[in-house]
């Protein structure tokens, strides 16, 4: 086996957004430079992990060029220079957007995703349209064109879904900032598999347009995928804010950088598994644990307190995310749909309107249990997924006899019926190698207290400096 070595001779690639904006500013590197430092990493390393279905070269260096005018000029915006990938869900202008189908002869965009828009007018440049199963319907990486994505620390396992593309990119170095989406932890599982910073804001922090419907049981947040609490951070302070085109968007400005300070102690509960979901895997278990009594010890608050869980939610969302997908296809289901997503379909267009307002009582029911429990616990503590990955081929099935693929999620995706905020944070990697998540949540709309904590860990147990070798497989492994 041979290593697979980015063509740039420069290391720009490995940095985060906050440093890349220091050495921009301060005139020790150009936007060219760092752009053409990320295209050469993605022509070097993509053909192993499938992260993109599109990259702008051209269209990425001229907005590069354009970069360093403004820095010249003293014109530069707050992300002005710093490149950025787009999940395939989303449009941006001059890509064509295929939401996780191929795209052959589709006309470019004309018009940018509000967030797209947002990041773009602070001088951030869209290079690439990273992959994603076609709606975002699933926690596999497969898209269905029968491509998967795969997680860079080991090649014949997936990235997990649906911000598949999104995460690996970060992880691998391609681009220091990924927009992805959450209905049910399409952000968070990824970002554990590929042990990077996931970020789901409180909903409606970071508005979200073009939506076909806003109406119907909304759970989808938009937030970025990073290397580092600082550049989910800083991403934020650009995407969020009320716009008139959502209707559930909010404003409170958060300030832009994070501080200092650490917290005040904190009640920290812990959840390893709630009820419902598979056993975690022990060693995944081992590892998170042992994160969150790190972080309790550095926050200087009593060890976490063992909490019973929140109940089984899979119903709920099963109702809910399947009947948005039947509205997704209110005709025939083209042939070329993935098996698994034609079912969800077809079951979705069996739940009634007793179903659907039964699902609704639910959710109103879980969100009052985390309204209350926020009162008396400021930070809730999980592993983000119940084990550290699986192959990339195989649908996420993690008990005997139940290829269930809510399992997946069982921990992730109640704060999506809620509207809490959650970040999953690298915890640790297993002994075959695999990134390990740990899943902190806070109460409503408590996104600032959530990343001064989720800082804090970062400081207490750093991760940027690993980084997964990436190495092309023998005939036959990983390919």
């Amino acid at each position: 086996m041979t290593e697979v070595e980015a063509r740039s001779t420069t290391a720009l690639w490995t940095l985060p957004a906050t440093e890349l904006l220091a050495a921009l500013r301060g005139g020790t590197v150009t936007a060219v430079a760092i752009m053409e430092s990320v295209l050469d990493r993605v022509a070097a390393v993509d053909p192993l992990l499938h992260a993109f279905v599109e990259v702008d070269a051209a269209g990425a260096l001229k907005a590069a060029h354009a970069a360093d005018d403004a820095y010249r000029r003293g014109e530069a915006g707050p992300l002005s220079g710093i490149p950025f990938s787009v999940k395939d869900l989303h449009p941006v202008r001059g890509m064509r957007t295929g939401h996780g189908r191929a795209v052959r002869g589709a006309e470019p965009e004309t018009e940018d995703d509000l967030v797209v828009e947002r990041l773009r007018a602070a001088g951030a440049i869209p290079f690439g349209k990273t992959r994603s199963p076609e709606q975002g319907y699933s926690y596999s990486s497969m898209s269905s064109d029968g491509v998967a994505t795969r997680t860079p620390w080991r090649l014949d396992y997936g990235a997990g879904g649906s911000s598949s593309g999104a995460a690996a990119a970060v992880a691998a170095g391609m681009g220091p900032l990924a927009l992805g989406s959450d209905g049910g932890g399409s952000i968070r599982v990824p970002a554990a598999l590929c042990g990077v910073v996931g970020l789901k804001p409180s909903f409606g922090r970071i508005p979200a347009f073009p939506v076909a419907d806003a109406f119907t049981a909304p759970r989808v947040h938009i937030g970025p995928l990073a290397r580092t609490v600082a550049d989910a951070a800083l991403f934020l302070h650009v995407a969020q804010g009320a716009d008139s085109r959502d209707p559930f968007s909010w404003s409170d400005p958060m300030a832009a950088g994070l501080s200092a300070r650490r917290p005040a102690p904190l009640r920290l509960a812990w959840t390893e598994s709630p009820q419902g979901a598979p056993p975690v895997d022990p060693e995944v278990a081992a590892i998170t644990g042992e994160a969150a009594r790190r972080l309790a010890q550095a926050l200087g608050s009593a060890p976490p307190t063992p909490s019973p869980g929140w109940g089984d939610q899979s119903e709920v969302q099963r109702v809910l995310w399947e009947c948005g997908l039947a509205m997704r296809y209110p005709g025939p289901v083209d042939a070329s749909c993935p098996d698994s997503l034609r079912r969800l379909v077809q079951r979705g267009r069996t739940w009634s309107m007793a179903d659907l307002g039964a699902a609704g009582r639910a959710r109103t029911r879980l969100f009052h249990h985390f309204r209350e429990f926020f009162e008396n616990w400021d930070v809730l503590m999980t592993p983000t997924c119940p084990v550290a990955g699986w192959p990339h081929d195989r649908p996420p099935g993690l008990a005997p006899g139940r290829e269930d693929a809510l399992l997946a999620g069982a921990a992730v995706y109640p704060f999506n019926l809620t509207g809490n905020p959650a970040i999953t944070l690298p915890a640790g990697w297993t002994s075959g190698g695999l990134p390990v998540g740990l899943q902190l949540i806070t109460g409503w709309r408590a996104d600032p207290l959530l990343l001064e904590v989720a800082h804090v860990f970062e400081q207490v147990r750093p991760w940027t400096s690993r980084r997964p070798v990436l190495r092309r497989p023998d005939s036959g492994t990983g390919g």
